[in-house]
């Protein structure tokens, strides 16, 4: 319960701020790595060993930073209690393509400047493992500066 004091306004304000933070913070590669790849990394081989369904409990902040590892563009709300994020494995033409969505609204993957409805599976795959590792050595606080 918060204080009356605080109008609806101020409270979605403060809402909206500490989202941007959270993707602010996890948008930093070697950041994302740390804190997400092996979930990443188990999520992907789940689907490398053709496990038909997996479902994962998180909270709202694991949500995010899957959001940001996957680099999957923002919500323009913070995931509520009962969120979930579905991913799915497509296949046309014996390729295999990762497909995304929160809530049942698509998201687009955002590598490279582009903003892909789905991407391909080894190219997805690759990139979640190899992003991070690739940024050994460079400081995430020396990136907000």
């Amino acid at each position: 319960m918060l204080p009356d004091t605080i109008s609806d306004e101020d409270h979605e304000a403060v809402v909206q701020h500490a989202a941007w933070r959270f993707f602010e913070s996890f948008r930093h590669p070697r950041l994302a790595y740390l804190g997400m790849n092996d979930m990443c990394k188990f999520m992907m081989d789940g689907f490398r060993n053709n496990v038909p369904l997996t479902i994962c409990s998180a909270h709202d902040s694991t949500l995010m930073g899957l959001l940001c590892a996957f680099k999957l563009e923002q919500p323009a709300l913070w995931p509520e209690y009962g969120s979930f994020l579905m991913v799915e494995l497509l296949e046309c033409e014996s390729v295999e393509y990762v497909r995304f969505s929160l809530n049942g609204e698509l998201l687009n993957l955002q590598w490279s400047g582009d903003s892909v409805e789905m991407m391909q599976f080894d190219d997805l795959s690759q990139r979640v493992r190899n992003e991070g590792e690739a940024t050994k050595g460079t400081s995430f606080f020396d990136a907000l500066c």
